[in-house]
């Protein structure tokens, strides 16, 4: 039974984080880049060793 309450209370806080994310990315408004600009940004952030944001 513990090992159910376990996964439960894992996707529980799964849930919660998705929810965050969503919420923070509403919240963040329209962005005024394009969707290309915002793909290139993306590829940079993955390639910077380093993980630094631009």
């Amino acid at each position: 039974m513990s090992m159910m309450k376990r996964r439960n209370q894992e996707r529980l806080e799964k849930l919660t984080e998705l929810q965050r994310l969503i919420t923070d990315g509403l919240d963040s408004g329209i962005s005024d880049r394009s969707k290309d600009e915002i793909i290139q940004v993306a590829r940079e952030r993955l390639a910077a060793p380093d993980g630094r944001n631009l």
